[in-house]
């Protein structure tokens, strides 16, 4: 039975929020045949004074910085970019940090928009099915023309002017047959993620190609081959895999937060300023029971007012019992967390309900083929139907018998081998059975023996221009099946073991997983060698980030607090670089690091000794000008950016003497290893 809460329990009730959906038009330049949008052809347009209203409506809000803005629901690039550039510039000049996000079908695209998208820094998500005749049998124009060729050159133009973009691709009935041409295209266009969502009911969209139970088994087979083809290529970042995987490893107990059955994690906020939460799907909508689901507006409520809208608190009753019904029925509610309230309603008629065909499709199906490879890489001794059930429902452990009792330490060597080997350290692998490290062969003659004759150097393993996420799959894999054979084993890699190490961070979640005995024992990083060798008290503030991921995530910076970024010298790329042959374009770090830094302020490449008694050496420069630093300097560095509010010279002690310091370029300081 359903109580009814007053309105400031509902208002309480309240998540912070995470991410607003802005519609600047409803209005569609192609009409795909699975498109919920129910008016999809009317041009209105949002307004400037609406953006000021959203910006004041959110500062009301508990909002979860850096908030994502998504551009959505119509085709954003129908509005000109001179309203975006007005737009974003209303948001930054808000105390709302933010992140700008557009989702489009990429046909539009020209140089002009990837002008704004590099000026602000704008997050691309492009809307494409595969390859033509995949594409062109549900994405046409207004004239029934395929969309293909012009969404490719929209791709084509971000990928020629540097800006990253995800995919977002429909799988439909017509898909299911043909995972091998869809991977091979999709591989292959430089984009950073792929995502696949499903032909569905919701909305303007009330049937699916995707109803029967065959078709559930195609999709099955589908996403097998994915996977697999994924597995031995990961050039790019899979959604599905990536989010299931991580729902799977989640500790026991742990459920998943889902946004759009949270009130106020997300906003959807129309052309005219009326304003919804939960799914944004909803929006526009109407329906016997709820009514519309506007229940503001931006130009005269406040988000309290929605909370206390009648048609909320009735959608709101029925969405949270609806979540609750998931939880006490639905084996797979800890990897999903109840549902999308959308496909609810399209499917089932109301929001007091539980599983649904999508649910079938997206989380059960990934669910069971994740579990299903987990099985085969861990070998469970339980039987696989009671394995599926417990790790689903957090009840059991993915540990086999095999390897139980298996034990793993995981060894820093320091910077300088084997002088920062720790006493602990060497008691610990005079001990072990067997030692696997990215250490070449060559270092181990300077090794204890009864060490050095138990080293396998994994180094083999790394093979150039590879992916590098594959190459530590491989030594990983490696390593886990030495410790199936051979127990205590140890992994010894290059500095700290856990800092920025790839292998290790696979080894302890695996290792654990599998209910082994995993130790860390920590070594010098080059973290602590540049905080000596600079002389900087990390009590003043100290940021470090990998300079990739920096700016593919779009990370906020604060000049006031000192900023290392790791690994300038692969920036861009993932695959690996073990020869002097390549040299990054740091010409998009650049212009990242500029939008929150001076062009004359210094910054340092710097570089650690890893030979006893050899100093650091470090080659400043100019935020402006790192595109121009040699590469013997840049090689196996990390960039310095110092305080903008505190003296270089205080930073910097014990370093000023080393400035000018261009040595080649020494081996790299990071592991192979590292990410």
């Amino acid at each position: 039975m359903l109580v009814e809460r007053s309105d400031e329990l509902h208002v309480a009730e309240f998540a912070p929020t995470r991410l607003l959906i802005l519609q600047p038009t409803p209005f569609c330049n192609i009409d795909c045949s699975y498109c919920y949008l129910p008016n999809r052809s009317s041009t209105k347009r949002l307004t400037l004074e609406t953006v000021r209203a959203v910006i004041r409506f959110l500062t009301d809000l508990q909002v979860k910085e850096p908030l994502t803005v998504c551009w959505h629901a119509g085709e954003p690039l129908v509005v000109p970019a001179s309203f975006y550039e007005q737009a974003f510039q209303e948001f930054a000049s808000s105390q709302i940090k933010v992140q700008q996000n557009i989702q489009t079908n990429g046909t539009l695209i020209n140089d002009e928009w990837c002008h704004l998208f590099k000026k602000w820094s704008v997050q691309i998500g492009l809307s494409m099915d595969g390859p033509e005749t995949i594409n062109d049998t549900h994405r046409l124009d207004r004239t029934g023309r395929g969309t293909f060729k012009r969404a490719m050159g929209g791709l084509t133009k971000l990928r020629e002017r540097g800006v990253p973009f995800s995919l977002l691709a429909v799988l439909t009935r017509d898909s299911l047959d043909r995972a091998d041409e869809i991977w091979s295209f999709f591989k292959n266009t430089g984009a950073c993620h792929l995502a696949f969502n499903i032909d569905e009911k919701e909305g303007a969209h009330k049937s699916s190609s995707l109803e029967t139970e065959e078709q559930l088994e195609a999709f099955r087979r589908f996403m097998s081959r994915i996977a697999d083809l994924h597995e031995k290529d990961p050039v790019i970042e899979l959604r599905e895999i990536r989010d299931m995987r991580s729902h799977l490893t989640a500790p026991v107990g742990t459920e998943v937060a889902k946004g759009d059955n949270q009130p106020g994690t997300i906003w959807n906020i129309d052309c005219d300023g009326n304003v919804t939460t939960f799914s944004p799907e909803l929006l526009g909508q109407k329906h016997a029971r709820y009514g519309t689901f506007s229940w503001g507006n931006v130009h005269t409520d406040k988000w309290t007012d929605v909370a206390r809208h009648p048609g909320f608190q009735l959608a709101w009753r029925d969405i949270k019992a609806g979540v609750d019904l998931c939880r006490r029925s639905c084996q797979y509610f800890s990897v999903c967390g109840g549902g999308c309230p959308s496909n609810k309603l399209a499917e089932l008629d109301t929001f007091f309900s539980s599983e649904t065909r999508c649910c079938r499709f997206h989380v059960q199906a990934v669910a069971d083929l994740m579990i299903e490879r987990l099985e085969r890489r861990l070998e469970l001794g339980l039987p696989k139907a009671a394995a599926r059930t417990e790790v689903i429902m957090g009840t059991g452990s993915t540990d086999g018998n095999r390897s139980r009792n298996a034990v793993l330490y995981i060894v820093g060597a320091g910077i300088r081998f084997p002088e920062h080997l720790t006493v602990q350290t060497i008691e610990i692998l005079s001990g072990c059975k067997r030692i696997c490290t990215n250490l070449h062969a060559s270092h181990f003659t300077s090794l204890p023996e009864d060490i050095r004759i138990k080293c396998k150097s994994l180094w083999p393993l790394y093979q150039d221009k590879r992916h590098r996420s594959a190459n530590y799959r491989d030594v990983a894999q490696a390593v886990l099946d030495a410790g199936e054979r051979e127990s205590p084993i140890a992994w010894m890699t290059q500095g700290h073991p856990i800092i920025f190490d790839s292998v290790s961070q696979l080894l302890l979640r695996t290792g654990r997983a599998r209910g082994w005995q995993v130790s860390v024992l920590p070594a010098i990083s080059s973290l602590d060698t540049i905080l000596a060798e600079l002389g900087y008290d990390p009590a003043n503030g100290f940021f470090v980030h990998e300079a990739t991921a920096l700016v593919r995530r779009h990370v906020p910076l604060q000049p006031a607090i000192t900023t290392l970024l790791l690994q300038p010298s692969l920036f861009g790329s993932d695959l690996a670089h073990l020869t002097a042959d390549w040299r990054p374009d740091l010409a998009p770090l650049r212009d990242y690091l500029l939008q929150f830094y001076a062009k004359e302020q210094e910054c340092g490449f710097i570089r650690s000794s890893t030979k006893p008694n050899d100093e650091s050496t470090i080659c400043w420069t100019k935020v402006g000008d790192i595109t121009a630093v040699a590469f013997e300097a840049l090689a196996s560095s990390s960039l310095l950016l110092p305080s903008a509010t505190i003296d270089r010279a205080s930073e910097t002690n014990g370093a000023n003497s080393r400035r000018s310091g261009r040595r080649g370029a020494r081996k790299s300081v990071s592991s192979p290893a590292t990410s």
